[in-house]
């Protein structure tokens, strides 16, 4: 969801069993596990970080979710007016569900995929009136750059050679107003969760050319925010609603062990932890990535579907995207070790994406 919102990671396969467990017992269970690996490599190998790193640790727990209350056929009258046909579908975030599709005269209008834990509608894409973002070119030739879609308009380089500015149909405020009214109408009022939960309501213009407006309702427990459990609409030029995505629930609560309020493990130990799994995975030859962003937030646990737990999620770059020379045929990543070659692949292809949940401080699958 991924989506949208972090919404869309790639997946980097590996199941850790998730325990509470100590700092140095972590350390000790990858140590033990064939590789012998000193401080001062993980110092200087596998992931570089060139930025100043988070120092919260707020005191968390790992929170549970409940199935939604609501009548699939209602849903489906509400958002699909015509000729439905369904189908079961799975998501490894929210399981097993319901895909329905609208159609006339054999070509698709719409679908709506619908879960235990929320749903997801959208309008088919000939039926959208793009472009409230739209580039008018104003001739003339400039170097490549970027700048971001403002309020109104901006100066933008548009395809590296024609300089021109953005415009806008309507600013994101009047978005706002628009989608927060949709939202009611489809949705109803966003109750109260208790003291430890806020509530955001975040819009935005797509920065791109013929782009949509999103809403964002984001949640927080305590200041972190819950990446697979928020509302998102998006509107079209004319503001009509083209997509809703609705995993959302009014009774999140504490859950099972490992909880009971722990102060969580800081961003430097979490780090470390990528880079012992980094090493791993490369069998002990260390891929030379570069750290671009590190976030706390909650997500699912895999294949679980009702407890969201909180992680360091990593996003990190394989080295030659920001400068480093890095030969991926070198000896230990492709050619002497075959097995790695998926790896090698994403890490050439993807941004690397790894989770280390905060209170165990051991690796998760995402």
């Amino acid at each position: 969801m991924l989506m949208t919102h972090l919404r869309s990671f790639v997946v980097v396969g590996i199941a850790a069993a998730l325990c509470c467990t100590t700092n140095t017992a972590a350390i000790a269970q990858a140590a033990n596990d064939g590789l012998d690996i000193d401080q001062s490599i993980l110092a200087a190998s596998a992931i570089s970080v060139e930025f100043a790193l988070p120092i919260e640790r707020p005191t968390l727990n790992w929170l549970i979710r409940h199935k939604m209350k609501y009548n699939r056929d209602d849903l489906v009258g509400k958002y699909l007016k015509g000729d439905v046909t369904s189908t079961k579908i799975y998501s490894n975030i929210y399981g097993e569900g319901t895909g329905y599709l609208l159609t006339k005269k054999g070509e698709t209008e719409a679908h709506l995929k619908v879960f235990d834990y929320g749903f997801e509608y959208q309008l088919a894409a000939k039926n959208i009136n793009k472009g409230i973002a739209k580039f008018v070119p104003m001739g003339g030739k400039s170097e490549k750059g970027m700048t971001m879609l403002d309020q109104g308009y901006t100066d933008f380089d548009y395809a590296g050679e024609v300089k021109g500015k953005w415009m806008v149909v309507y600013t994101p405020d009047e978005g706002k107003t628009a989608a927060l009214k949709l939202l009611k109408d489809y949705i109803g009022e966003i109750p109260d969760q208790g003291k430890d939960f806020t509530v955001e309501y975040q819009g935005s213009l797509e920065k791109i050319e013929d782009g949509l407006f999103i809403l964002n309702v984001n949640k927080y427990f305590r200041g972190v925010p819950l990446l697979d459990d928020y509302i998102q609409l998006s509107l079209d030029a004319d503001k009509k609603l083209v997509g809703v995505s609705y995993f959302w629930d009014d009774r999140l609560a504490p859950g099972p062990p490992p909880p009971g309020d722990k102060q969580i493990v800081d961003a430097a130990f979490a780090i470390n932890q990528a880079k012992l799994w980094v090493i791993q995975q490369s069998g002990g030859q260390a891929p030379h990535l570069t750290l671009m962003k590190i976030k706390l937030g909650y997500i699912t646990m895999r294949n679980d579907y009702v407890t969201l737990m909180p992680v360091w999620l990593l996003a990190c770059a394989w080295q030659h995207k920001v400068g480093a020379d890095m030969d991926v045929e070198a000896p230990g990543l492709r050619k002497q070790k075959p097995q790695m070659k998926r790896f090698v692949e994403w890490l050439e292809k993807y941004d690397i994406y790894i989770a280390i949940e905060a209170i165990s401080g051991l690796p998760t699958e995402l």
